[in-house]
C-alpha cells in the first residue's frame, strides 16, 4: 500500500529518525544583505553538516526503517552519481547490508570513491541517471532486494520532509523557504509539511536553466521530460520528476525560478569566502536564487535558504 505524504506522517517519520540522522543548525546571516539585490532577514539551514554531507540520508534512512526485514536480507540497490549514492552506501554500511550503487557514465571518480569508502559495490552503467535507475531497479526486482529511488518514493519524501519540522522548530516565524529542485523529493516533502502547518508560508524552488524539468511541467500542467541536459550540475540534472512529486509540488510550491551554473558557482564562492561554508553547486542553488535577484523578497521578510549539500566548488 502506498503511503500518503502528510504533515502527520512526516512528524512520525521525524520521530523515527531521531538519533539516526543529525539535527542540523539554522543560523541568521542578515549581514549578507550587502550582497543581495533585495535585503531581508536571511537564515541558512545547513544541511551540508548532515551525515554524508547532504539531506539525502534522511530519505534513505526513512526507507530502510520502513522496509520488510526479509527483503533487506537480499541487500539494497540504488542509482546515483552523487549524494543519494553516498547516503545509501553509508546506510547500508551502518545496517550491515549488502549494498550496490549503479552510477551513470558521467560520474566523477571522486564521487565514486566516496561511495566505495563505505564498502558499497559500484557499477558504472547508463548514459545518465535515468538509465542507471532503470538498470538498478531491474536488478533489485530480480534479486527480491530493496531498491531505493532518490525521489520517487513516499518513504523517501517523508524523510526529506523532516527538514521542514526542524526549520519551524528553529525559526517558527519564518516567512519564506527556498530550496533546490532535482527530482522534486525534497521540495515536495518539505513543502507539504510547511504548508500544512503554516499555510501562509512561501515555498520557492530553484532549478538550473539547463534542466528546467519541474518548471516546464508546472507551466504545462503535466510532467514534461527534458529532452537535452545543458547543465554541469549533475545532481540537479534530472530529466523528469515523477507523478507523486509533481502533484505534491503543485499543491505546495508558490514559485520556481531558473538560475545558471555560473550563478550557482558565484553563490558557492561567496559562501566560502564569507562563512567558510563549503557548498556544492546544487547545494547553494537556493542562495543563488536570492543573490541573482530572481527571487524578490521584502525588507524584514524572514527567509530560509536551504544549503543542502557539501562540496568544494567555492574553494580556491
Amino acid at each position: 500500500m502506498v503511503k500518503d505524504v502528510t504533515a502527520s506522517a512526516i512528524i512520525e517519520t521525524w520521530a523515527k529518525l531521531r538519533g539516526e540522522v543529525r539535527y542540523t543548525p539554522l543560523f541568521q546571516a542578515s549581514h549578507f544583505n550587502l550582497h543581495l539585490p533585495f535585503p531581508c532577514d536571511l537564515y541558512f539551514k545547513l544541511e551540508q553538516h548532515q551525515l554524508t554531507g547532504s539531506f539525502k540520508i534522511r530519505g534513505v534512512t526513512s526507507k530502510i526503517l520502513s522496509s520488510d526485514p526479509e527483503i533487506l536480507k537480499n541487500g539494497i540497490y540504488a542509482a546515483s552519481g552523487g549524494n543519494h549514492g553516498r547516503a545509501v552506501a553509508y546506510a547500508g554500511w551502518k545496517a550491515q547490508l549488502k549494498t550496490t550503487v549503479y552510477l551513470p557514465k558521467t560520474t566523477p571518480q571522486a564521487k565514486i570513491d566516496l561511495i566505495q569508502k563505505y564498502g558499497a559495490q559500484t557499477i558504472v552503467a547508463g548514459e545518465d541517471l535515468d538509465e542507471a535507475n532503470a538498470i538498478a531497479l531491474d536488478v533489485a526486482t530480480n534479486e527480491n532486494a530493496l531498491f531505493i529511488h532518490p525521489f520517487a518514493d513516499p518513504d523517501v519524501i517523508l524523510g526529506q520532509g523532516t527538514l521542514g519540522v526542524e526549520i519551524l522548530q528553529q525559526q517558527p516565524d519564518i516567512d519564506t523557504v527556498i530550496m533546490a529542485i532535482g527530482g522534486g523529493g525534497l521540495i515536495s516533502g518539505v513543502g507539504t509539511f510547511l504548508k500544512a502547518v503554516k499555510p501562509d508560508i512561501r515555498i520557492i524552488g530553484v532549478e538550473p536553466v539547463g534542466c528546467a524539468s519541474m518548471y516546464d511541467s508546472f507551466k504545462a500542467g503535466h510532467i514534461v521530460p527534458v529532452s537535452e541536459l545543458n547543465t554541469k550540475v549533475g545532481t540537479l540534472a534530472i530529466r523528469k520528476t515523477c507523478e507523486l512529486d509533481f502533484k505534491l509540488a503543485q499543491a505546495c510550491v508558490d514559485d520556481i525560478v531558473l538560475i545558471t551554473d555560473e550563478e550557482m558557482l558565484k553563490a558557492s564562492q561567496l559562501l566560502w569566502q564569507e562563512f567558510g561554508i563549503a557548498g556544492e553547486l546544487s547545494g547553494v542553488a537556493s542562495f543563488a536564487g536570492l543573490l541573482s535577484g530572481k527571487i524578490k523578497v521584502d525588507p524584514g521578510e524572514k527567509v530560509c535558504a536551504l544549503i543542502c549539500g557539501v562540496g568544494a566548488d567555492g574553494i580556491g
